[in-house]
């Protein structure tokens, strides 16, 4: 009977039951496989962060604008996961403040909650393990931005003498 139910479920039809099974398994994105902004981020700060970048960096060609996109999208996950480590230290901030009520030393209490969630293994560890990754990424990123840059003026420098020693024949 199992088999026979399962032949007849074709999945999710509506647009809402497609978004609903494709997210299904969203809880903090440190997993996440979409590069830029899950269900709840906003628009207007993710382009806010792209054109401070692109401001910034300058892109010239299709490398080195590709090269800002992936710091981008690095810088915006990074943001995503500090404030999932924020949520998860204030979560524990306030359970031990409800649990403890005698205890007023704020510092103690956030100390107690940075252990609490520092558990071996936990999220927080994790997130913390994929905080340091993003930043080697971002650092390698920049330099390969600067590579770009360099070769490219590099670059220019050659073709000028090109067109000077064209001019002088």
């Amino acid at each position: 009977s199992a088999r026979i139910n399962g032949a007849k479920s074709k999945g999710p039809k509506t647009p809402e039951g497609l978004h609903r099974c494709g997210n299904a398994a969203y809880k903090h994105g440190l997993y996440a496989t979409r590069v830029y902004l899950l269900p709840g981020e906003s628009n207007a700060e993710f382009a806010e962060l792209q054109a401070e970048m692109l401001a910034y960096w300058q892109p010239k060609g299709f490398c080195d604008r590709a090269l800002v996109e992936q710091l981008v999208a690095n810088f915006w996950e990074m943001i995503r996961l500090q404030a999932g480590k924020n949520d998860k230290v204030l979560e524990t901030v306030a359970s031990i403040t409800k649990n403890a009520p005698r205890c007023q030393d704020q510092a103690k209490i956030n100390l107690l909650a940075e252990q609490e969630v520092s558990v071996a293994g936990g999220t927080v560890e994790r997130l913390n393990a994929r905080l340091s990754q993003l930043a080697r990424e971002r650092q390698r990123l920049e330099r390969e931005i600067i590579t770009v840059k360099k070769n490219a003026v590099a670059s220019d420098r050659s073709q000028m003498t090109l067109i000077i020693n064209n001019k002088q024949h």
